[in-house]
């Protein structure tokens, strides 16, 4: 790696957005070699640009870690994927540190506001 910064490993790979920082920052905690972090990377970033989940990549991120994953983690998307809307609103609101049924408080206030009952959304 001969002193080179993250910025210029990533150029040279033909990488360089602001995620494929953060995903080599993230990447280089539990990666050792160069080459594994850059094929993690484009593993990922592929993942994310052609995955049919449910949720936005957003929302996985959150529900990743809220079933205790690393948010770049996709090892279980399938099954996250078959969580209800209902159920992943309470993951996200959760995780988000809104706990003790705060989920059913703001689902309230989107009815009472926007009269949508988002318990009848499937």
């Amino acid at each position: 790696m001969s002193g080179e910064n993250i910025f210029e490993i990533l150029k040279r790979n033909n990488l360089g957005t602001g995620l494929d920082y953060s995903l080599y920052e993230e990447f280089s905690k539990t990666i050792k070699e160069e080459k594994d972090i850059i094929s993690k990377i484009i593993e990922y970033k592929n993942h994310a640009e052609n995955n049919n989940n449910k949720y936005s990549e957003e929302i996985i991120k959150y529900l990743r870690q809220r079933e205790g994953l690393n948010k770049y983690d996709f090892s279980n998307d399938e099954e996250i994927n078959k969580m209800s809307p209902n159920e992943a609103f309470d993951n996200v609101v959760g995780w988000n540190g809104l706990l003790g049924g705060y989920s059913n408080t703001i689902k309230s206030w989107v009815k009472e506001i926007y009269g949508v009952d988002l318990e009848e959304i499937k």
